[in-house]
């Protein structure tokens, strides 16, 4: 629906953000729309991204897509904040917590898979126009915003749709043997992100998700 309404008021770019978030730089708008001067092959810039409230530690910094697994992996995440930047950097994937977006391209494309509803939708995305329109994501590299997100454990509905659509994209993108291998990699992958659920019933929902299909 915003992007529409942006569309129909003649914006060029949509910016994304959580409700759960601080923004620790005013000027943020402006300095993302200046990795789009800097990288004309841009779709999505995502700043930084830090714990809140302890701003030192990392929550995003770049993304990175596990293929043919799909899985996707916040490098870094719980550690200091370097105190040198890497500038603009090209990334796998952006943050929808905090992202300045190509309206055109995003439009173009058809936005966000709702099938998703949550969680691998950003991958999905970042993967579909990077194919559609040979546009990529990038990471500005300050802590310009702070997530109000308590610890890395999964709740019941987080459980599902981390499992439902992981194997989903894998299902989409992979095929012959990198489909063999990935679904391979996702059982061995299972016991490990069990232990991230927060609960018996969180534990349930994720293997619900495993074997739901696409």
């Amino acid at each position: 629906l915003a992007a529409r309404a942006a569309d129909e008021s003649a914006h060029s770019h949509l910016l994304l953000v959580n409700l759960d978030v601080e923004l620790l730089a005013g000027d943020l708008i402006a300095r993302l729309a200046q990795v789009f001067s800097i990288r004309p092959d841009c779709a999505f810039a995502s700043p930084g991204i830090v714990f809140w409230p302890d701003t030192s530690l990392v929550w995003y910094r770049g993304g990175r897509i596990v293929r043919p697994i799909w899985t996707a992996r916040h490098p870094g995440i719980g550690r200091p904040w370097p105190a040198t930047s890497r500038g603009v950097v090209r990334t796998d994937y952006f943050s929808g917590c905090c992202a300045l977006v190509d309206l055109a391209s995003f439009l173009r494309v058809g936005g966000f898979d709702e099938t998703l509803f949550m969680y691998y939708d950003e991958v999905e995305l970042a993967t579909r126009v990077a194919r559609e329109e040979s546009k990529y994501c990038y990471f500005l590299d300050e802590p310009l915003v702070a997530h109000e997100k308590p610890g890395r454990k999964f709740n019941e509905n987080e459980s599902y749709y981390h499992a439902r659509n992981s194997r989903w994209l894998l299902g989409r993108y992979e095929r012959g043997w990198r489909y063999v291998v990935g679904r391979i990699g996702q059982y061995l992958l299972m016991p490990l992100q069990l232990t991230r659920c927060d609960s018996r019933a969180s534990r349930a929902a994720y293997l619900r998700g495993f074997r739901a299909k696409g």
